[in-house]
């Protein structure tokens, strides 16, 4: 059970933000203070770009990072040196990272996920165009007694992975939104999903549906069909499972769209875009299915909801 009232940090960090001659000692600080004691193989030290997005609550960490191309390694006197001995998940989005540990070399592309303990020695390289999240997780939260030796490599292109990656996007995208003790259970929850694998396809299977719905719902043509397919399921077997929860895939998929709607409407970005704009933009085919629809959720019209009444 998560602790209630946990100091929650979120905090953007550019290199760029010091003078040139300042950065590469920056970065190495900056890495350092996230992830422990690191050796750093800069591509260039005169002109180094690179930033990053913290989320950090009760032993768990999620960082979005960019950067020019540079190269990590924990070698294995810093493993006993610092103690830290929690996990670390890579999940590119764009690029590559290439991950050495145990004698191992892996390159990781967006589609694919690697799990390397702090306990162990690897290196980590990458180059200019990658974009990547990092998700630490205390060592306790592997199932096992040991983690596994060298790297462990999913596939996050479909099935339980699919739905990893896309919960670890929206903990990121609600970053502002979230407090210490939501971040913390939506990021263990999607850790324990991918070393579940296909067993954990039934676990919180509501959540997962809306994670992945979230991220495709402005498409008008998503459905139900499309939903299943993300989770592994077939359709007969969703509508099945969510009917236990007193719910079905059309039924999650509509309530996503009125929520990112909802949103919408009270955001500064939208606020010279009408109601319609908003409901098509939303996924919805029909304003007047939309305004029925909102009304019956919120009890209110989507003009009455934006002006706050």
């Amino acid at each position: 059970m998560v602790e209630a009232g946990l100091d929650y940090l979120v905090a953007a960090t550019r290199a760029d933000a010091v003078p040139r001659d300042r950065r590469v000692d920056f970065w190495r600080e900056h890495v350092t203070a996230n992830h422990g004691t690191l050796h750093f193989a800069f591509a260039d030290r005169q002109d180094f770009h690179g930033e990053t997005r913290v989320q950090r609550a009760g032993g768990v960490q999620l960082v979005v990072f960019s950067s020019d191309a540079i190269g990590y390694e924990r070698r294995s006197v810093d493993v006993d040196r610092d103690g830290e001995d929690s996990l670390r998940v890579v999940v590119p989005t764009s690029g590559q990272v290439v991950v050495e540990a145990a004698g191992r070399r892996s390159r990781v592309r967006p589609g694919a996920a690697a799990l390397v303990s702090m306990t162990q020695s690897f290196a980590l390289s990458h180059d200019e165009h990658t974009r990547a999240f990092i998700l630490s997780v205390p060592a306790t939260a592997w199932p096992e007694a040991r983690p596994p030796e060298g790297a462990r490599l999913w596939n996050t292109s479909e099935g339980a992975g699919r739905v990893f990656a896309a919960m670890v996007a929206e903990v990121a995208e609600q970053a502002q939104a979230l407090d210490g003790g939501s971040f913390v259970t939506a990021a263990e929850l999607a850790f324990e999903l991918i070393v579940r694998g296909d067993a954990g396809r039934t676990y919180r299977l509501t959540e997962q549906a809306r994670a992945l719905a979230r991220h495709s719902c402005a498409d008008p043509a998503y459905g139900p069909g499309a939903l299943s397919r993300e989770l592994g399921l077939s359709l007969r077997t969703l509508q099945e499972r969510l009917s236990r929860e007193d719910s079905s895939p059309a039924a999650l998929i509509r309530e996503v769209r009125l929520d990112l709607a909802a949103r919408r409407l009270t955001h500064p970005g939208w606020r010279r875009r009408t109601v319609t704009d908003v409901a098509y933009a939303s996924g919805f085919g029909s304003v007047t299915a939309f305004n029925a629809a909102f009304r019956e959720r919120f009890g209110r019209t989507p003009s009455e909801h934006r002006l706050g009444r």
